[in-house]
């Protein structure tokens, strides 16, 4: 009796003491995958911060959203930041104000950086509500900001623009 005591005490304590398999929670990576999405982030937190220093006129946080040699891609227009400000200080010379709505706003993180070391992307359908006196009209947009290091380094803006224009005169 005492030899199966001892046989069984020796038996425990050689599984307590060997390393159980390692397991973990998380997911493992899907075949076919070059990254993922997810819909809040710092980088959704400073695309945010960013049209709304625009739409408030607020030019220094504005700027401070994007790196000095961001480049813009309006209606697929190449512009400089300093370009992207004189535009919107236009639109402050035509008695033009703004407003920006959110539809979905999502972030995607690729596997692996692009040519330009970017990796993350924040992507969104917006409406933005101009008006100008009595008058407003609403422009659905698709805008794409490239992020890298905290700054904006490449956005990328679809939208029609005729009623806008219409404001403008």
């Amino acid at each position: 009796m005492k030899k199966l005591l001892m046989g069984l005490i020796v038996a425990a304590s050689l599984v307590a003491c060997t390393n159980p398999k390692e397991t973990s929670t998380a997911a493992a990576a899907l075949p076919n995958t070059s990254g993922y999405t997810v819909d809040s982030s710092a980088n959704i937190d400073l695309v945010k911060k960013s049209n709304t220093a625009g739409s408030t006129g607020d030019m220094d946080t504005y700027k401070s959203t994007y790196s000095d040699s961001a480049v813009f891609h309006d209606n697929l227009k190449k512009a400089t930041l300093s370009e992207n400000l004189e535009m919107l200080a236009q639109f402050k010379k035509a008695g033009l104000s703004f407003g920006i709505e959110y539809g979905a706003l999502w972030e995607t993180i690729n596997n692996k950086a692009n040519e330009k070391g970017v990796s993350h992307y924040v992507l969104g359908y917006l409406t933005a509500t101009f008006k100008k006196g009595d008058k407003s009209v609403k422009v659905g947009q698709f805008q794409i900001d490239a992020v890298k290091d905290g700054k904006i380094v490449e956005e990328w803006i679809v939208y029609d623009p005729t009623d806008l224009m219409s404001l403008m005169k």
